[in-house]
């Protein structure tokens, strides 16, 4: 491993220009003596050591680390040798471990003696298994924290990154799981479980899921620096990566949800919440990608010239996601029809009103808004003028129409998806299935219009 990592030029470079020697003796001592200064006047030698070992690991490696690893990138930027590493030679695997190991390496030094003084202490106040634990835990909660700050760096340097899409998603997941799924495994001791957890019916202690699911999320983002370095070194990316992350994202969700004496009257709704999730991914890569007339006016010649690893480089990711909730919906609607017998009672708006189908024309409506925004001649910030106007629809209007606090008014049934409220009357029923129709047809109408005045001849150029 040692040698496969000196036998990286990135790697090496990095090592040569940010390690010194004098760190080997400097950084050991000055924690030693922190440490002896801290235990001297302090009889649970154990506990401060943990807690020492812990804060210190934070500092130094976690956020000194992600310090170093954005300079990586900010340093070649300022002054002016990016575009000469782009046109090393390096692969982009190559680039990806050599700047998130090399440039943190000072940090992870620093963070090796805190975990030695961790796992130590741990292994004497509990066990080996809880140390070891706590130890991976931290390790890929620091690797995600840098990957997240060298990605974002590369992102701030032009707003029109082309492809920005799979990394944003997974650097937004890694918060999300670096701290949710960590309270939740564990109480205010962080060596106390609290609940043992069920994964596709499979038991699991809350500190070993825990530490998984962050090692796992740790190795997505991982995989999102290594798409971004791909970009930057020219390579084109495939949309598969997408909807592996998607697929990893629903089997980890959605195996919370699985109980063990689950019947089969449930797997309704588990497909429920599978297609919810698909439907709810639209969103953020449509937001963070590039929807400008020159990224469809290059997607439109790749059609014309039947390049397919280019369409396949340039096809939009909110595309596969809502391909998946369509076929998701599908799926949960056909167990619905099969195991709930009730609901052969019920009228087709009802039915269709109860099933995420219903979501299909508040999606294209949605997505015709923030594209009808993204192509305008001169757009400024179209994607934040098209969160206003989803904020109108979705809230504003919504909560004008509810005037009268849980009895409101039938055409409220037109702004929010039947499958979220009650829906009793005909009235309802009738508007909540042929109103977002409308809605995204005319939505859709104005894209094609704004397309045709001001970029169809373009693309037929």
């Amino acid at each position: 491993m040692i040698a496969m990592l000196w036998g990286n030029p990135e790697f090496r470079r990095n090592v040569l220009c940010e390690f010194s020697a004098s760190r080997l003796l400097v950084d050991p001592l000055l924690i030693g003596l922190t440490l002896a200064v801290m235990v001297s006047s302090e009889s649970d030698v154990k506990g401060i050591v943990i807690g020492i070992s812990q804060i210190g690991f934070i500092f130094l490696t976690v956020i000194w680390g992600a310090r170093q690893a954005g300079k990586a990138f900010s340093r070649e930027f300022a002054e002016g040798t990016w575009d000469g590493q782009r046109m090393s030679g390096l692969t982009p695997w190559q680039m990806t471990w050599g700047k998130l190991l090399g440039s943190t390496l000072n940090a992870w030094y620093d963070g090796a003696i805190m975990m030695a003084l961790f796992l130590i202490a741990v292994s004497i106040k509990e066990n080996l298994y809880i140390a070891v634990l706590g130890a991976l835990g931290w390790i890929g909660f620091a690797v995600a924290i840098h990957v997240i700050n060298m990605i974002q760096i590369l992102f701030n340097r032009d707003r029109l990154v082309q492809q920005r899409r799979l990394s944003s998603l997974i650097v937004f997941a890694i918060l999300l799981f670096g701290w949710g799924v960590g309270s939740f495994a564990y109480d205010t001791d962080v060596f106390t479980l609290v609940q043992k957890i069920h994964w596709w019916g499979i038991e699991f202690s809350g500190a070993f899921f825990a530490v998984a699911s962050v090692l796992a999320m740790s190795a997505w983002a991982v995989t999102a620096l290594w798409q971004a370095m791909r970009r930057e070194l020219l390579e084109r990316n495939h949309p598969g990566w997408w909807l592996a992350f998607l697929l990893f994202w629903l089997f980890w969700a959605m195996g919370l949800l699985v109980r063990p004496d689950a019947s089969s009257k449930s797997w309704p709704l588990f497909f429920l919440a599978c297609a919810l999730v698909a439907w709810g991914s639209v969103y953020p890569p449509l937001l963070i990608s590039r929807k400008d007339p020159g990224y469809w006016l290059h997607l439109f010649t790749a059609w014309q010239r039947r390049d397919r690893a280019l369409l396949l480089h340039l096809f939009p990711n909110w595309i596969t996601s809502i391909a998946l909730g369509l076929i998701l919906s599908l799926v949960a609607e056909l167990s619905a029809t099969v195991l709930q017998s009730d609901r052969s009672s019920l009228s087709f708006p009802a039915m269709l009103l109860s099933s995420p189908l219903v979501l299909i024309p508040f999606v294209i409506r949605d997505v015709a808004i923030v594209l009808w925004f993204n192509l305008a001649p001169r757009a400024k910030a179209p994607d934040g003028a098209a969160l206003v106007v989803l904020a109108v629809l979705y809230l504003l209007i919504p909560l004008l129409l509810d005037i009268g606090k849980g009895n409101p008014s039938i055409l409220y049934y037109a702004f929010i998806p039947g499958i979220f409220h009650e829906h009793s009357s005909s009235g309802a029923l009738i508007c909540g299935t042929f109103f977002p129709l409308l809605q995204a047809a005319g939505a859709l109408f104005l894209l094609r219009l704004r397309w045709q005045t001001h970029w169809a001849a373009a693309a037929r150029s």
